[in-house]
């Protein structure tokens, strides 16, 4: 069926409101200096803003009839066509620019050259109809035909070239034409009803199918280039096209995998790649490949930059027409094995036949048609690690969820390369999906951080346990690939929000804040706080102020808003926000469920019931949360720091409600009762390194607000950690719940506990304004009754001897005396900690951190503190033969009548250390640059023969020492012969 192309009898002029609307375009990027690519602007804001006003008027008219329907589409999508070629114009060269070949054309000039164009486009030839071709083949059409000859003459009177790839801009501008003509009626649906049913009837809907992929690219478009970014009191417009960084991606390249002999273990030599992640995944579009090679991954760390790349990327490819786009969001999918089925249904249950914002559903699976389609495909599946909000299930579903959409393409493709995947999430989740689907390290993609890169940075992301040697041959690096990334967000910021973009915080770049500068979204969430100007300090010092600050101004925008039910006062709201960081703990951090957030509202937040709105709905309103439908209903933070940070917020929280009920002069709860009500809320929640920092820094801020508060608290805490230690924890098993899950649960309460006791007396200690001496640090250390040998006892029960996190919180405890031979402690955190007079022999503590520790007549032989930081310990009197102390901190530590014999102290840090009265038989001292003269003279050891002591090359041996024969004598006799001469040199001391 065909219409003829008839102007309504009323209607506005078109030419006029056109070159009016496209003109104010062209002097927007005139005037635009972000150096963003024109074509994030949005997509025909302008034009068919414009004229779609006539659409307006034609309603309930004589002269809505389809002819004059169809006039009104053609000159939408002439108009919109015309912005977006502009578009991809300033994307090849800034007008701005006064190039050598020829004068830069005025803004006037321009207008004039687009008038002239769009005078000839707009004239509908006489034998031109709508039908469905017109849709499918916009570009082959005869009503385009006028505009598509005017084009060589309109570029050359907007640009400033003269040699014009005149091919290559044709087909720019018909992918243009191809992307409007059904953009425009998919954002009008209902108003251009009787013409799409004209365009679907013919062709089986072809031309159907084209107006869903318009109206899905819509939606992508949108997300990028008009919602708003996030902004905690909503008052930012500016949408992630103006401000969105281009992010770099590293990879790897494996060129040999062989077993080394002795140890059995894989060496692998892989060449490490940088680039632009933008250009990289394009030019793998780009390129022939087949079987597996139809996959990347992108991988990154939570608030890298992966979905908001995912979202600009998309929008390009579908600017630039090189492939279609199906872009899915995994926190919406509901992942049961059969992806092909899972995907029809995601998509079926989110379309939206109707809106501007177009659609991300389709209303059937669009994958029964890809393979039959001539256009390439991306399916970007965002969102890896949010397939379920289940810590325990994450892992696994994600390891699967990369085998089927694997699986799923290679079916799809039948052997070609048509359609590619490109999958977002985290680097762990990835590597482990990627063994399971065979992928090689290739298919990885790492989002490189935003600061300056080094060759550090580009290492991969591997398992310790997947090799024994890796050998990374690393690329030249250029300035512009490994640049600091963040003066350039600044500065696109800047400008976005009418700021001088030359004048930049010094928050932006510096160091001690790198926890928060160097992610695009924390960076984001630090410049929108009150801590990126002159108080950036104070974040530097405490992170949890700018969590803090934030949510604070969320609060105040529901107030001033009026929303709903009244806002919440101050201190009951973080009260509902903790209630939403605990709940989220026990899953995946990020994300929680409405039933596990209704079980934490009753045990944390009950006395709110009565003066605020608790349940969820009402809850997640008063914040920037997202929230999750379906089977499993609950919410999202918009960064997983938020979970981390509002659970710490709410275990401190817990820990105060547990002292006030312990110490309350009517009716006061035992310990099993407070034991058992903080197991309850714990419940399965794990420790993490993030969420003990976020603790950490918390219960700094209680210290700093109220050291008395805190002195009483950590007394109570301490009273609770001995009546758990000894007795356990009280707790009734859930419907259907295992021991081992049972034993869980204990083990979490416990731990967390002791974590929190372990940093509330650490921050005392490290707050405390006076001289901090030993004497001090025992008043202050945590103090639990053991029994001999139950320290080792409970680091395995709570799982310090496995490497799990709570490692990371056993400052300021007093184990002295204590059994821990062969204790495996390696990475913990123990510094202010007595060991006086313990049996550590065969212990492990590499990379620990003891600073201030008291090791006095300790027994530790054989026991490794390699790397530790043990500055300002205390060793007097202590045996630490055959100890391995190599590259360790021990700066001012005093090991005064220490036997060091056969001790390895190379390339250890010396300075300030006292070896009064020290044995150093068979110790190797070098490469301990730092060591003094005078050092050594204070000790005892061999300067020549079998025992000698090894020491750096800067320093002499002292005349007194040993002197032993190089051989004849037993070892033995030569061990006796060493302690009398030790034991002479001391003198009066050795007695």
């Amino acid at each position: 069926m065909e219409i003829a192309f008839e102007k309504p009898t009323r209607h506005r002029e078109v030419l006029n409101a056109s070159v009016t609307s496209i003109s104010l375009f062209l002097s927007g990027i005139l005037s635009y200096a972000t150096g963003n690519p024109i074509a994030y602007g949005r997509f025909a804001a302008g034009s068919i803003g414009k004229i779609k006003s006539i659409v307006e008027d034609l309603k309930g008219r004589d002269t809505s009839s389809p002819e004059n329907l169809a006039w009104v589409w053609f000159t939408m999508t002439v108009s919109g066509a015309t912005e977006e070629f502009l578009k991809q114009l300033n994307r090849e060269a800034n007008f701005n620019s006064q190039l050598p070949i020829r004068t830069g054309r005025t803004v006037a000039e321009r207008e004039i050259g687009l008038k002239k164009f769009l005078e000839k486009a707009l004239s509908v030839p006489s034998d031109a109809n709508f039908d469905a071709s017109i849709l499918q083949f916009p570009s082959a059409h005869a009503a385009f035909s006028p505009a598509r000859q005017a084009i060589p003459q309109f570029i050359v009177d907007v640009t400033p070239w003269i040699d014009i790839d005149l091919e290559r801009w044709q087909h720019v501008f018909d992918t243009c034409l191809a992307n409007t003509a059904s953009y425009v009626l998919s954002a009008h649906f209902s108003i251009f009803e009787p013409l799409i049913k004209i365009a679907t009837s013919t062709f089986s809907e072809a031309a159907a199918w084209e107006i869903a992929w318009a109206r899905h690219g819509e939606w992508i478009h949108q997300r990028f280039r008009a919602a708003p970014v996030f902004s905690p009191d909503e008052s930012v417009l500016t949408p992630l096209s103006e401000i969105y960084l281009r992010l770099r991606c590293y990879w790897h390249e494996t060129d040999q995998e062989f077993p080394n002999e002795k140890s059995k273990k894989t060496v692998i030599k892989c060449e490490a790649n940088l680039g632009d992640l933008h250009r990289t995944v394009e030019e793998w579009l780009g390129r022939k490949t087949k079987g597996r090679d139809v996959i990347r991954i992108v991988a990154g760390g939570p608030g890298s930059g992966k979905s908001s790349f995912a979202k600009a990327f998309a929008s390009e490819l579908l600017d630039r027409g090189i492939a279609r786009v199906l872009f899915i969001e995994l926190q919406h999918l509901s992942f049961s094995g059969d992806l092909h089925l899972d995907i029809g249904s995601y998509l079926s249950r989110s379309n939206r036949l109707t809106g501007d914002e177009g659609s991300p559903g389709f209303a059937a699976n669009p994958l029964d048609r890809l393979k039959d389609d001539t256009k390439p495909t991306l399916i970007i599946f965002d969102g890896l690690d949010e397939l379920t909000h289940d810590a325990e299930k994450a892992g696994d579903l994600a390891r699967k969820f990369i085998a089927s959409a694997l699986q799923l393409l290679v079916m799809q493709n039948q052997g070609g390369d048509k359609i590619r995947g490109l999958i977002l999430g985290r680097n762990l989740a990835a590597q482990e999906g990627m063994k399971e689907a065979g992928l090689s390290l290739v298919t990885l993609l790492n989002v490189a951080p935003i600061r300056d890169l080094s060759n550090d940075d580009l290492r991969p992301h591997m398992r310790a346990d997947n090799w024994h040697h890796l050998e990374v041959i690393y690329p030249d690096l250029s300035k512009e690939l490994t640049k600091d990334q963040r003066p350039d967000y600044w500065r696109r910021w800047a400008i976005s929000q009418g700021m001088d973009p030359n004048v930049q915080p010094e928050a932006i770049t510096h160091e001690d804040l790198s926890d928060l500068n160097v992610e695009p979204l924390l960076l984001h969430l630090l410049i929108l706080s009150d801590y990126c100007g002159d108080r950036w300090q104070e974040a530097a010092d405490n992170r949890n102020l700018v969590y803090e600050d934030i949510l604070r101004k969320v609060r105040q925008r529901n107030e001033l808003k009026a929303l709903g039910a009244a806002t919440p006062r101050e201190s009951d709201f973080f009260l509902l926000m903790e209630c939403l960081g605990l709940s989220a703990w026990r899953g995946n951090v990020r994300a929680g469920d409405e039933e596990t957030y209704n079980e934490i509202r009753r045990l944390h937040a009950k006395s709110l019931e009565k003066v605020a709105a608790t349940d969820l709905e009402s809850v997640l309103l008063l914040t920037h949360t997202r929230q999750i439908e379906g089977s499993m209903r609950g919410f999202e933070f918009i960064h997983k720091s938020f979970g981390e940070y509002l659970a710490a917020r709410g275990m401190l929280t817990q820990a105060e409600l547990a002292a006030t009920r312990m110490t309350r002069d009517e009716d006061p709860f035992d310990e099993e009762r407070v034991a058992s009500m903080w197991a309850q809320v714990i419940n399965d929640a794990e420790l993490s390194r993030e969420l003990i920092r976020f603790l950490r820094d918390q219960i700094r801020l209680l210290c700093q607000n109220s050291h008395a508060a805190a002195e009483k608290l950590k007394e109570c805490l301490e009273k609770l950690v001995n009546w758990i230690h000894t007795n356990g924890v009280s707790l009734v098993p859930e419907t259907r719940e295992t021991f081992r899950h049972l034993e869980t649960r204990q083990r979490c309460a416990e731990a967390s506990l002791f974590a929190l006791t372990s940093i509330l007396s650490e921050t005392l200690i490290t707050l405390h304004q006076g001289d901090i001496n030993e004497d001090y640090l025992q008043s202050r250390r945590v103090k639990v009754d053991w029994s001999m040998g139950e320290a080792a006892v409970m680091f395995h029960r709570i799982g310090v001897t496995v490497g799990h996190p709570a490692k990371r919180a056993l400052a300021a405890l007093d184990i002295s005396s204590e059994e821990l031979e062969h204790v495996n402690l390696v990475n913990s955190i123990m510094p202010y900690s007595n060991f006086g007079d313990a049996k550590l022999s065969g212990a492990n503590l590499s990379h620990a951190i003891l600073v201030r520790a008291n090791f006095r007549e300790t027994m530790a032989g054989e026991s490794d503190f390699s790397s530790a930081a043990i500055n300002f310990g205390e060793f007097q009197e202590s045996s630490f033969v055959g100890c391995n102390f190599s590259s360790a901190d021990v700066r001012m530590a005093n090991f005064e009548n220490a036997n060091l014999n056969r001790s390895d102290f190379r390339d250890v840090n010396l300075e300030g250390a006292s070896f009064a009265g020290v044995a150093a038989r068979l110790t190797d001292f070098t490469g301990c640059t730092s060591m003094t003269q005078k050092q050594l003279n204070h000790m005892f050891g061999v300067k020549e023969g079998a025992g000698r002591t090894e020491i750096p090359d800067h320093l002499e041996y002292p005349d007194f020492w040993h002197t032993e024969a190089e051989r004849g004598r037993k070892a033995l006799a030569l061990w006796d012969d060493f302690f009398a001469a030790y034991h002479e040199w001391l003198g009066p001391k050795a007695e």
